[in-house]
């Protein structure tokens, strides 16, 4: 069973974008995250080989910024850059957050909010009928 992970301070982003990957993507479970300490909790849960699919990890969140967070996911869950892919999910103008997100070795790039049934069938390459 395909999973993914969303960690954004915004509740609603958070509807939004699950119901989104849930339609649209071959991803049957998504669960959504508002703190780096909700998200360790359960990734020290899970079996390295039951990781999640896909991370989306927002930039801009009150107590620690994403990349802070992708940083320290990393260091403590090594095989996570095995199994998922890792994006930064952020409405920033910043055009440093961007080159960041783009440049990480362990990330796939940067997805600008909201995000959309094209960007998703884009990068899952999924049937448009489906």
């Amino acid at each position: 069973m395909k999973s993914a992970i969303l960690i954004d301070d915004d509740p609603i982003t958070n509807f939004i974008n699950t119901e989104l990957l849930k339609k649209f993507t071959s991803i049957e479970v998504v669960t959504t995250y508002m703190t780096q300490e909700e998200v360790f909790s359960h990734l020290e849960s899970l079996k390295p080989e039951n990781y999640p699919e896909l991370v989306l990890i927002d930039i801009r969140m009150p107590m620690v910024d994403g990349f802070m967070m992708a940083f320290e996911m990393i260091s403590n869950f090594p095989y996570l850059t095995k199994h998922s892919q890792i994006y930064f999910l952020s409405s920033t103008l910043d055009p440093k957050d961007v080159e960041m997100a783009k440049g990480l070795p362990f990330s796939k790039g940067f997805l600008r909010k909201p995000l959309s049934k094209e960007l998703l069938e884009t990068m899952f390459r999924t049937d448009p009928e489906n």
